[in-house]
């Protein structure tokens, strides 16, 4: 369990979904300073400075490690808080989870870890067939990834340069034109669980084509269009 306020727990879960930077007087649910002072020593939180219409004011930005402490951290404590914002917090995890589920074209029980049945599994599509008695790597257990596959995707992944260089996912979705997108992400995503690469998103909005767009990972509500492998 977090050894984190509810409160505290709740407020990151709404920042990292939301995306909001909001000032200390403006932050829900309502914090003490001393409160904010312990998420700033724990690194999870930054009190960043800025210049808006002529007045310098003070946001509470996340820091990478808050992103690594959601991805072990479960929004228990939404179950825990009487806290509206608790509502909020469940309100867009979900809204999020839908928006993923339709935009990939994923069965929401894929998801969930539920089994659906054999005839809502995903079309292979273009896919060779595959000899009796081998599976392809999209037909194991709902909720896993072969470990096969998965190594293929990582040593794709560092034969691009992503040790040196940022491996854009429109790119290397190309190498693998038979697999189902939805396949390739959860791949990435167990890879980065792993801390085996990082996902990351392009700061330049100019820089985002169409393409690089459409390649994108959904990651707590946000756009992944890169990654590299962690060294």
């Amino acid at each position: 369990m977090s050894d984190l306020l509810p409160k505290s727990e709740i407020l990151l879960w709404k920042l990292l979904l939301t995306g909001e930077e909001p000032t200390k007087s403006q932050v829900k649910p309502k914090h003490r300073t001393k409160e904010l002072k312990l998420l700033e020593e724990k690194g999870l939180i930054e009190c960043k400075t800025v210049v808006e219409k002529g007045r310098r004011i003070t946001r509470l930005v996340l820091t990478d490690k808050a992103w690594d402490w959601a991805s072990t951290t479960p929004p228990t404590a939404i179950a825990r808080s009487k806290s509206p914002e608790a509502a909020v917090v469940l309100q867009k995890a979900l809204a999020t989870l839908v928006d993923y589920a339709q935009r990939e074209n994923v069965p929401l029980a894929r998801i969930l870890g539920l089994r659906p049945s054999s005839a809502n599994r995903p079309s292979l599509g273009g896919a060779a067939p595959v000899p009796t008695g081998q599976t392809q790597p999209w037909e194991v257990s709902e909720g896993e990834v072969d470990p096969n596959f998965l190594e293929k995707v990582f040593r794709t992944c560092e034969e691009m340069g992503g040790r040196y260089y940022l491996v854009y996912l429109s790119d290397l979705r190309k190498r693998f034109p038979d697999v189902p997108s939805w396949l390739l992400d959860q791949a990435l995503l167990t890879l980065h669980d792993q801390a085996k690469i990082v996902l990351m998103n392009l700061d330049d909005p100019l820089s985002i084509t169409p393409e690089i767009k459409a390649a994108a990972i959904n990651l707590y509500g946000y756009d992944k269009h890169v990654l590299r492998v962690r060294n």
